[in-house]
Order: C-alpha cells, then structure tokens, then sequence
C-alpha cells in the first residue's frame, strides 16, 4: 500500500504543477487567476524550492510544500527536467551555473509571490518556468509507470489469485 500512496503523492504533485504552468500561461495573457491558480503558483514555488538542492538553504530536504512527496525522491525527475529545458535555458543566456541558480532563485520567488498577488512581472522567464513546470509534471507521471503503476483496471496488478 505504501507505493499506492506514493505513487498517488506524485500524481497530485504533477497535477498541480500542471496546474501552475497553466496559471502562468494566463498570468501572461493578462487574464485574472482564480484562488486555485493562485495556490497552485505558490505551492510550486515551495515545492521546488524545496526540490532544488541549488536554492534550498542545508537541511531543507524532507517534504515540500504542503504535500507529502519526499523531495529527495523527487530530486532525479527535477534534474531530468532540467536536463530537458537546458536548449532553451542556453537560448535565454542561462549557460554559466551561477546563471542557473539565479534563474531558479527567481523563478521560486516569482512563483510564490504569484499566490499572493496575480500583478506580478515576470515575462522574460515565464516560458522558462511553464516549460520547467510541465517538464517535472511529465518526468513525475513517467516515474509513476517506470514504477509499474496499475495504469489501467486490465493491468496484471489488480489480478487477485484466488
């Protein structure tokens, strides 16, 4: 059962992360964010400030926002995010370390101060921050199935002997 539960944390994790990219879309159409948008953005921001070892002050490993997914067994799909955003991170100057860190640092900050106001400015990194955001949500679906999921009610885990 503990695998069903964690597999079921890393489901809401990337489905609100999902959820923060789409808030992000419409806070740079100029549209309003509802309550929801609002704390998606802010509990992203939280949880990936606590996912990324580069921004997180020492001992912030545990869990992140108000979810209970384990940010150390999160860390990998961060890191293969990273790896997948990193074209576009070079297309925006982000190349040296020191770059990177400073792009994080903002994004976390820009999107927890999102939760509290939707007249935040943050257009240069936006696309950056969407496209991180729906990395990690796809990288934390894709652990879910590389973690032999029941995926479907046909799927061999649901057999009960009898």
């Amino acid at each position: 059962m503990k695998d069903l539960d964690e597999f079921s944390r890393l489901f809401e994790a990337s489905s609100r992360l999902q959820s923060a990219a789409t808030a992000l879309v419409k806070l740079h159409g100029g549209q309003a964010l509802d309550a929801d948008d609002r704390e998606n953005l802010g509990w992203a921001g939280t949880f990936l400030s606590a996912v990324s070892s580069t921004t997180s002050p020492p001992g912030a490993s545990g869990r992140g926002g108000d979810l209970s997914v384990n940010v150390t067994y999160v860390r990998p799909s961060f890191y293969s995010a990273l790896q997948s955003v990193e074209p576009h991170l070079k297309d925006e100057d982000v190349t040296a370390e020191t770059d990177l860190t400073s792009f994080l640092s903002t994004t976390y900050q820009f999107l927890e101060s999102s939760s509290a106001s939707s007249g935040s400015n943050f257009s240069r990194g936006y696309k950056m921050a969407k496209l991180l955001l729906e990395e990690l949500s796809k990288a934390l679906l894709l652990r879910i199935s590389d973690n032999h999921a029941p995926l479907t009610l046909n799927d061999s885990s649901f057999l009960v002997p009898s």
